[in-house]
């Protein structure tokens, strides 16, 4: 993150920080800098201005869905997230196994995997090419991401095996950089789909 002189050609940075990784920062610069320019870099080629702020200034910035999601596509860093919970009463399940996989088109590739938390969350990062092989060179690289499927297991046991047609439903096809599932398992052992989907 770097403070920018708004007006200074070429750019005059004041001050610059890395983030944490809760993505909290602090710069200091003098009272009488006047108006200055919040830059953001996540790699080289991706930067965007979060706001312009006059000191002494506090900011919050959060990023929209959106435009994280594309972010997250130009950075190659595809993220598939979301809890695990118990059907009807929605208890979080913790310390589960969740398998996520891309119901290719001649065959299904892993994309990773999580042990939920206290809070029954996963997050399972991978790179979008392992949702675009295949054994047919022509077709490498086809298709715009994962057909998201998943398993779940604890202590060796199955709680949830989705079919692999799963992942070729709508909503579920093509997932794109950003995937959130609700995974419920019933209870009494009986298996339940994923729910409250939502993809950006």
């Amino acid at each position: 993150m770097a403070l920018v002189a708004p007006r200074a050609a070429p750019r005059l940075v004041v001050a610059d920080a890395v983030t944490d990784r809760q993505g909290v920062t602090e710069l200091s610069v003098g009272d009488d800098s006047g108006p200055l320019r919040v830059d953001v870099r996540l790699a080289p080629s991706v930067e965007f201005t979060a706001a312009t702020v006059e000191p002494p200034a506090s900011l919050e910035h959060i990023v929209p869905a959106d435009d994280w999601a594309s972010i997250r596509r130009r950075l190659g860093r595809y993220v598939i997230a979301g809890r695990l919970v118990a059907y009807p009463g929605g208890e979080p399940i913790a310390g589960a196994r969740v398998t996520a996989r891309d119901a290719g088109l001649v065959h299904d590739d892993p994309l990773g995997s999580s042990v939920t938390d206290d809070e029954g969350r996963f997050r399972i990062e991978y790179d979008p090419a392992a949702a675009r092989r295949t054994v047919l060179p022509p077709l490498q690289g086809a298709g715009g991401g994962a057909g998201v499927y998943f398993s779940v297991s604890r202590d060796g046991e199955s709680l949830l095996r989705e079919p692999r047609g799963a992942g070729l439903a709508t909503g579920r096809r093509d997932a794109g950089p950003v995937f959130v599932a609700r995974l419920s398992v019933d209870d009494r052992g009986d298996e339940r789909k994923a729910s409250h989907e939502r993809r950006w």
